[in-house]
């Protein structure tokens, strides 16, 4: 079976998952649009934005020819957004109705809507930072995804409140790559935080975390590390002894599984839901406010982390392996293409359904009535108006008229 994974390779997702796909006998490809900050490696780098909208064709064209199944990650597709004329995501319809069978991987920000994750995570990073988050973009292209998509997944638990329909397969690591190292007793471990961004990881929070505990005269030497390309990380986790993965996501994310791979012990947040679908998992549990206290067990306890060492490994290779993510995914793969119950997502559709864009002009004058503390709003669409509003009944206008698009977005053309 010939497979495309595209378009971006975040994390190393795609490229790791094609490795397990070969690793069982099918031809993948891994394409990537625009250089990768991290290095990882790819079969072919698309320039974007591309120099014409024209220019989009030659790529999609080929993949046609060539695969038989697209797997596309973080929500985008070969048109990941709208280049002049053309919708993002456009692309979709002409898979399917070449007979392509298409799924979709979420990887945690192109599902995770700000609101919601405010209410359901105490440690939400969106309390501590200012973390852009397109909540209509996210949803406009979840309907999209769900009009054309075979299937889609999520690869953490915690992503389940935001896409429940979804399916889990686990994150994926080449762990032939990140050899295990035996722990080693020192009269001063070594830690490491090595965050990809310090805003979703809690970085301010372990760099607080570190300084207090050396002041009540902890013993370890701790380096935090940033921009690193991606070829030396192994070099750096050899040498470490403990990994400070994250506070506040709520997983251990896949530095902690290259790290467990490599027999380190592993901090980081984990939420229930995740070891509900995963069983124990071999990681120190901390958050903000015991971080000081898991940090001392792991640095004091050598036989605590010799123990996890055996345990971690064990964990990433069962659960984690490339080619155990791949057997897990495959099966739906070769499953025969679902019927589309749907025509066409809005941005493609001529008729009624483009009251949800009248609509979204609704929601754009309304905000600017919230923010000027206005009263009087003039609605544009079909019948122009003004409409007379309270400011405190101006919120609840809002969520009735976004529950008016959702409800649009979702509902089968017949």
């Amino acid at each position: 079976m010939r497979i495309l994974e595209a378009p971006l390779n975040i994390a190393a997702q795609p490229w790791n998952i094609a490795q397990g796909l070969r690793s069982l006998g099918h031809d993948v490809e891994v394409w990537q649009y625009g250089p990768n900050p991290f290095d990882y490696p790819c079969d072919r780098q698309i320039k974007f934005p591309p120099d014409r909208p024209s220019d989009l064709w030659a790529p999609i064209d080929e993949a046609l020819e060539r695969f038989d199944v697209f797997h596309f990650h973080f929500a985008r597709t070969l048109v990941p957004r709208q280049i002049g004329p053309i919708p993002g995501m456009w692309d979709l319809p002409l898979y399917r109705a070449a007979g392509k069978p298409i799924f979709f991987t979420f990887h945690g920000s192109d599902v995770r809507l700000r609101s919601k994750h405010l209410d359901l995570n105490r440690w939400s990073y969106f309390r501590y930072a200012d973390v852009p988050c397109d909540e209509d973009d996210i949803l406009k292209r979840l309907a999209i995804v769900r009009t054309y998509a075979n299937a889609h997944w999520i690869c953490s638990p915690v992503n389940r409140p935001f896409v429940p329909d979804a399916g889990f397969h686990p994150r994926a690591i080449l762990v032939e790559q990140w050899p295990f190292v035996d722990p080693v007793r020192r009269d001063r471990p070594r830690v490491v935080h090595i965050p990809s961004r310090r805003a979703t990881k809690g970085t301010d929070f372990v760099l607080r975390g570190v300084v207090e505990a050396e002041e009540k005269g902890l013993r370890f030497d701790f380096k935090l590390i940033e921009g690193l390309p991606n070829a030396e990380v192994p070099r750096v986790m050899a040498e470490a002894d403990i990994l400070v993965d994250n506070l506040l996501l709520g997983d251990y994310e896949v530095t902690g599984l290259e790290a467990m791979s490599m027999g380190k012990t592993v901090i980081a947040r984990i939420d229930p839901e995740v070891e509900r679908e995963m069983g124990t998992v071999p990681v120190l549990n901390a958050d903000p406010d015991d971080f000081v206290e898991v940090l001392r067990r792991a640095v004091e306890d050598f036989e605590l982390r010799d123990r996890l060492a055996k345990e971690g490994r064990a964990f990433v290779e069962a659960n984690h392996d490339a080619t155990a993510v791949a057997a897990r995914i495959l099966p739906t793969f070769l499953q025969p293409p679902t019927t589309i119950e749907l025509s066409f997502p809005d941005w493609a559709v001529l008729h009624d359904a483009r009251r949800a864009e009248r609509l979204e002009e609704q929601v754009v004058a309304l905000r600017g009535a919230l923010r000027t503390g206005g009263r009087e709003v003039v609605i544009s669409g079909s019948k122009r108006g003004v409409f007379t509003l309270l400011g405190s009944k101006i919120d609840g206008f809002l969520r009735r008229v976004r529950r008016s698009i959702r409800r649009r977005r979702a509902k089968p053309s017949r």
